[in-house]
């Protein structure tokens, strides 16, 4: 059932990029090359993240053979979504189409795939589920948890993931605004991904961790800063503090996170409390992104 799902999400994919292409006013016949070029790259991607990132665990002890391990937990799902666009970007490129252009008709499509592939680790066993068990007796079910063999119910993370990147998708799919400026939608569609998967990484029972550290977490943010930073590359402010303080903004956020990723694991109070927290930073970051984006589509029309 997961593989059918992985199918399916790849098939789904590339109807949904056709039809984007065509709405957009290009060629459609692109896709059936992104799509599996985009398939490929994600899987050797998101393996040779993990192996690179878990390196004390993957070279250390298996050596080259960490690369052929297909144990579902050894893969990462932010190393598969590079990957993919990356594919993306590189059809793009060989077949002479605009490669910001083409991205932002992959990026709800992307959504969707995303989605569904959150949705099969339903067939992994406890690998999407969270850290946190449930006795209620309304969420001791599919799809709001998962239970193991002694009938413990852990609430479902990836149910949550997915749904996210469908509403992510939704969101961006129809709006018009950053057709004026190419690469503009994929990249708002990346950064809100990323928001959005720093509380769920850190909510999820199995993770790639250094210490109180989460891997994707880390990636997550880098990413984040560096959406910011070429946002604020494209913005004509010739006062650096003016121009840049997006990133000073992210800096800060960042710290903050560290701190509650830190007070999660060593202090007393109740962990509610502090995903609270991590919230309201995560809504400060989006905060950032929006005044950002609407600071360079000002200066665009100036």
């Amino acid at each position: 059932m997961y593989w059918i799902c992985i199918a399916a999400a790849a098939a789904l994919c590339l109807v949904l990029l056709v039809l984007r292409l065509k709405q957009k006013g290009m060629k459609a016949w692109p896709a059936l090359i992104a799509v599996p070029l985009s398939a490929a790259l994600s899987f050797a991607l998101a393996k040779v993240f993990y192996a690179c990132l878990m390196y004390n665990r993957t070279f250390a002890v298996y050596g080259l053979d960490s690369l052929f391990r297909m144990r579902a937990e050894e893969f990462s799902f932010f190393g598969g979504c590079v990957g993919a666009s990356l594919g993306m970007a590189l059809t793009a490129k060989l077949t002479g189409n605009h490669a910001g252009k083409f991205l932002d008709a992959f990026a709800p499509a992307g959504c969707v795939s995303i989605a569904l592939m959150r949705f099969a680790e339903k067939y992994l066993g406890m690998l999407g589920t969270s850290k946190y068990d449930t006795e209620s007796a309304l969420l001791c079910r599919f799809p709001f948890a998962v239970s193991n063999e002694w009938d413990e119910w852990y609430l479902a993370v990836f149910t949550l993931e997915a749904l996210i990147a469908l509403v992510i998708g939704a969101v961006f799919a129809f709006r018009s605004r950053e057709e004026k400026f190419p690469l503009l939608l994929f990249l708002r569609v990346c950064y809100y991904l990323c928001v959005t998967q720093i509380f769920c990484e850190s909510v999820r029972m199995m993770s790639m961790r250094w210490g109180f550290v989460r891997a994707e977490q880390l990636l997550c943010g880098i990413a984040i800063f560096f959406i910011l930073l070429y946002h604020c590359l494209k913005t004509p402010e010739k006062n650096p503090l003016k121009r840049f303080w997006p990133l000073l903004a992210c800096l800060g956020c960042v710290g903050a996170l560290v701190g509650v990723e830190f007070a999660l694991d060593r202090t007393e109070l109740p962990d509610w409390f502090w995903y609270a927290v991590m919230l309201l930073i995560l809504f400060l970051f989006g905060v950032v992104e929006v005044l950002c984006v609407r600071r360079r589509c000002r200066s665009a029309k100036n």
